[in-house]
């Protein structure tokens, strides 16, 4: 299957400069042939550079898109309907139905969310639509999926359930895990811990045949890759993301410093530490993973990092290729419920 990437160019803290670096360097990366249609305000100002710089020009589209959209939305149903030529919703529309493209946008996650939900649909039996965020484990290669990442501060159980079939599906689809093995994130292993949201949902997701249901898992072990996803609340999931984000960057600041004091050690064993530091410097960097799928709803959607750099930009479309290709969609529509009425 050829992929189809429509990559919202606004929007990013680094600005339009970074994002093109990034979907050249992906051209670079990789063989294939995916056809990148790159929407922006400033379509002229691209056309020269696409010509000269990208390695596959013809291979690249430029779109325009008439409106710009602020950085800060208090109101994502608003902006959605005040600025309906925005990138995020010229970008949406262009995947509507189309389930060989993709769209990624580094922009406001409740607009990328919104315009998605009201342009796109939900799937049947999906009644919230959660971001699924990939953490690296002790196992390389091997990381564990975890959603909610921050979509939906407060759920019911029936929506874990969902969540847990989301995402079980992913894994298998997306990730190639036969049985994926799913759990819920607790504050014990014990059936009476976790909230009454939580404990309800267990019982919920166990009686499920189509999910490898574990059990509870605690925030300690869920790295330790004995887990391929992992399910909570959006308000949990987020404060999990953003303190691995904080600590890894505190993690990597601190052997940086150590060595510094160190000269002697790094002398002695520099080349092995060397390696060793980048490593671990790269399982901890988010840019690694390019971005989220926002999962749920009828169409292939990757939110970014405000702050992507040129590398996150090149994973996201990476991953955007890979979700296509796995043909997820199509899976998520057979495992829908059929007594649910579509969104």
């Amino acid at each position: 299957m050829t992929s189809t990437v429509v990559l919202d160019l606004e929007g990013a803290d680094l600005g339009l400069d970074e994002m093109i670096r990034g979907a050249r360097q992906f051209q670079e990366a990789r063989e294939g042939d995916a056809l990148l249609r790159l929407v922006t305000t400033q379509p002229e100002t691209l056309a020269s550079y696409v010509k000269t710089k990208f390695p596959r020009p013809d291979l690249v589209e430029v779109v325009r898109a008439e409106q710009e959209y602020p950085k800060e939305v208090p109101s994502p149903v608003k902006t959605y309907r005040d600025l309906p030529e925005c990138s995020i919703n010229v970008g949406m529309r262009m995947i509507k139905e189309k389930h060989d493209h993709v769209f990624i946008s580094p922009g406001n996650t409740g607009l990328v969310m919104t315009s998605a939900l009201f342009t796109l649909g939900r799937f049947k039996g999906y009644e919230r639509i959660p971001i699924g965020v990939a953490f690296p484990t002790v196992i390389a290669n091997r990381p564990v999926f975890m959603l909610d990442g921050g979509s939906n501060v407060d759920v019911r159980p029936e929506h874990l359930h969902q969540f847990a079939r989301l995402g079980g599906t992913f894994a298998s689809e997306v990730w190639r895990r036969p049985n994926p093995k799913v759990a819920l994130l607790s504050n014990g292993v014990e059936d009476y811990k976790g909230t009454e949201a939580v404990r309800e949902a267990s019982k919920l997701i166990s009686a499920d045949p189509s999910i490898n249901y574990i059990g509870f898992v605690e925030g300690q072990t869920m790295f330790d890759g004995h887990v391929d996803v992992v399910i909570c609340d959006g308000f949990v999931g987020n404060l999990v993301l953003k303190a691995l984000e904080g600590f890894s960057g505190h993690l990597t600041r601190y052997v940086r410093s150590e060595l510094s004091r160190n000269p002697w050690v790094v002398m002695t064993a520099g080349a092995a530490l060397k390696k060793i530091f980048h490593r671990i410097k790269k399982s901890l960097d988010y840019t690694e993973y390019g971005g989220a799928p926002l999962l749920g709803v009828n169409g292939y959607v990757v939110i970014c990092h405000g702050r992507s750099n040129s590398n996150a930009i090149k994973n996201a479309i990476r991953e955007g290729v890979r979700l296509v290709e796995s043909g997820l969609l199509k899976k998520l529509a057979e495992n829908s419920h059929p007594n649910q009425k579509a969104g």
